[in-house]
């Protein structure tokens, strides 16, 4: 792919502002019209702020108001960091492409915006395919999945997803989103290969039992901060080295979070080095194919973003209309004085932010093994 000519054609479309702005848009609608209507449960969203900013490891996503309040602070945010990562892997030639199906997990996708990001990310590569014919990138069979345990973020994402698709205007594309829910609940003992029995009819019209099995594989697996411990990581060493195990050839694992340490635990380049050392250490072969995992280096693979452009001033309208709705429902002084401060604080027009993170690549590579005579 000519990547110039697609990056020019993405400047000139202005392609991830309209995107960023009609998803912005589409997330008020939802917050204002049809989550934040009763005083009640919009005093419960702001009382939810302060465990949301300071504990995010640690508390419940179950309950509604948990998941709206994680929404409200960190979905355009995150929206925007996996817009810059997914576009820089673009340019470096990195994202599996290709006509035959591409299969995404995204593990820990909360409310979803690294899945809203990647789908645009596939159909900006689908929309230029079609403007130069290029077949294998306007033929791109985009096909997400997710792994999520909090009944709060599925059903946020799903009433969201589809909200979102329903308002656009007709000659508009929509997110490719699993709305009907992730096949995965939960990354602990995740299964990518697992067996099922079910009661059916026999020719005979005699019940017996069936076993049917599935198979899961992937092209692109992205870890969207799902890792934030040091210790989390080790114990999940069986589920991240399956994670390249059931890979398809050339296949791209991406491991996106913060930056810096803040304790011996919460300590992000140990993170990515235990990431990097598990999956390393493993050769994922079998009797048939020989196969391993390699670290794919990305020069400047520590990104940031302020907010003084116009998504940052985007952001900052989007706030400032939530802070409205807390304000008619008497909810401000739910929040606790200092968080209080800060989020009146996001809604000024000269209000500013530096949003850090990192992502580090890895890469499936299998061939078949010689025979032997």
């Amino acid at each position: 792919m000519d990547v110039k000519s697609y990056r020019d054609w993405i400047d000139s479309e202005n392609f991830y502002y309209r995107r960023f702005d009609l998803l912005a848009s589409a997330l008020e609608n939802f917050m204002l019209n049809y989550r934040l209507t009763e005083p009640d449960f919009t005093n419960e969203v702001a009382s939810k702020f302060d465990a949301v900013l300071r504990f995010c490891d640690e508390i419940d996503y179950q309950e509604d108001s948990v998941a709206t309040a994680y929404g409200i602070l960190h979905f355009l945010p995150r929206f925007r960091r996996f817009q810059l990562t997914f576009s820089k892997l673009v340019d470096k030639q990195v994202l599996p492409l290709g006509a035959k199906p591409i299969n995404t997990l995204d593990i820990g996708t909360g409310p979803g915006p690294s899945l809203f990001a990647l789908s645009d990310c596939y159909y900006s590569l689908r929309k230029f395919g079609e403007l130069h014919n290029i077949s294998y990138l306007k033929n791109i069979d985009y096909i997400p999945d997710y792994v999520e345990r909090s009944s709060g973020f599925r059903q946020w994402l799903h009433h969201f997803t589809e909200l979102a698709n329903h308002e656009l205007p007709t000659d508009t594309e929509g997110w490719v989103v699993p709305y009907h829910h992730g096949s995965f609940h939960d990354f602990d003992d995740i299964k990518f290969n697992y067996s099922y029995s079910y009661t059916d009819l026999n020719y005979k019209g005699d019940f017996v039992i069936k076993t049917k099995r599935t198979k899961h594989r992937f092209n692109v697996v992205v870890s969207s901060n799902f890792f934030t411990q040091v210790s989390q990581i080790e114990s999940l060493r069986t589920e991240l080295q399956n994670c390249m195990r059931f890979m398809r050839n050339g296949g791209k694992l991406i491991i996106s979070g913060g930056t810096g340490k803040s304790s011996d635990n919460k300590n992000y380049p140990q993170i990515y080095r235990t990431a990097k050392d598990i999956l390393l250490e493993n050769v994922y072969g079998n009797y048939r194919f020989y196969s391993k995992a390699r670290y794919v280096k990305i020069t400047n693979n520590k990104m940031s973003f302020d907010l003084q452009d116009i998504f940052g001033r985007r952001i900052k309208e989007f706030n400032k209309r939530i802070l409205q709705r807390f304000e008619d429902h008497n909810a401000i002084n739910s929040l606790p004085k200092d968080i209080r401060n800060r989020f009146v604080e996001s809604t000024d027009e000269n209000y500013d932010y530096n949003y850090k993170w990192e992502f580090h690549v890895f890469d499936k590579f299998a061939r078949l093994k010689r025979k032997h005579s």
